[in-house]
C-alpha cells in the first residue's frame, strides 16, 4: 500500500506484509531541522536519536492529526515500542574516496543514500564481494596487485559513476514524496495510480545495474568466468 500526500500535507506513506497478518510500513517526511544524530549515544540508523515511548507517541499524534481517517487507524494501530523514527541522509560530496590506505568503507559508509530506490543492502553486498575478491586475489599472490593496490581497484571510478546516479535518483524520488509544489506531488501521485507495477519493479530495479557492471569488471579483471 502506498499513500502520497498533497503540496499543502506533504509525505508518503508506504506499508508491505512481510509475514502473515503482520506489515512493516514506513511515513516519510521532510525535516529541515534533522534530529542530533546519536544525541544519547545510541547507534540509531541513519541519523536517527532515541526517543521515549511518550515522546514518540507525541511525535505520531502531531504527523497525524490531520491526515485521513485510515491513516490515522494505521499508524495508531501499533505499540509506539514498535515505532523507530530514523533520518534519511546521503552525502553532498559524491566524489569522497571510498578508502584511505589499507582501510575501506562499504555500503551506506561508502555512499549514504535514502532508501528510495532500494539499493541500500544489494550495494553493500556487492562491495563486499568485490572487496574480498580482490584482496583474496592479492594475498594469495594469484595477480600481481598489492592489498593497497586491490583496494584502489575496489574503489574504481566505474563504481562511482553508477552509484551517484542510485543516489541521485532515490534523492529525486525523495523530494518529490516529500514536497510542497504542486507539480512534483501531481508526478508522484500518477505515478503511484497509474503506472503498471510491472515498471514502478523495472525502475527499482534498474539500481541494480550498477552491481552488475561493478562484479563483472571484477571478475574480468581477476580473469574468472564472468556471469
Amino acid at each position: 500500500m502506498v499513500a502520497i500526500g498533497t503540496n499543502e500535507m506533504p509525505g508518503a506513506f508506504f506499508s508491505d506484509e512481510v509475514a502473515p497478518n503482520e506489515h512493516a510500513w514506513g511515513y516519510v517526511l521532510a525535516n529541515k531541522t534533522p534530529p542530533n544524530a546519536n544525541a544519547t549515544n545510541d547507534l540509531t540508523r541513519r541519523g536517527g536519536s532515541v526517543l521515549t515511548t511518550e515522546e514518540k507517541k507525541r511525535e505520531i499524534d502531531e504527523v497525524i492529526a490531520d491526515r485521513s481517517k485510515v491513516l490515522q487507524l494505521m499508524l495508531q494501530e501499533p505499540s509506539a515500542d514498535e515505532i523507530t523514527r530514523a533520518g534519511f541522509f546521503d552525502r553532498k560530496n559524491l566524489d569522497l574516496s571510498y578508502i584511505n590506505g589499507r582501510v575501506a568503507l562499504l555500503g551506506d559508509a561508502a555512499h549514504p543514500q535514502s532508501p528510495m530506490m532500494g539499493q541500500g543492502a544489494n550495494m553493500a553486498i556487492a562491495d563486499g564481494y568485490v572487496a574480498a575478491s580482490r584482496l583474496l586475489a592479492a594475498l594469495k599472490g594469484t595477480n600481481d596487485s598489492t592489498v593497497e593496490q586491490a583496494l584502489l581497484d575496489y574503489d574504481c571510478k566505474l563504481r562511482r559513476k553508477e552509484n551517484n546516479i542510485v543516489i541521485k535518483k532515490a534523492r529525486k524520488y525523495g523530494n518529490w514524496a516529500a514536497s510542497k509544489s504542486r507539480f512534483p506531488c501531481f508526478c508522484m501521485k500518477m505515478m503511484c495510480k497509474y503506472m503498471p507495477p510491472s515498471m514502478l519493479v523495472t525502475e527499482m530495479m534498474s539500481g541494480d545495474k550498477s552491481n552488475k557492471k561493478f562484479v563483472h569488471a571484477m571478475r574480468k579483471d581477476l580473469q574468472l568466468e564472468v556471469m
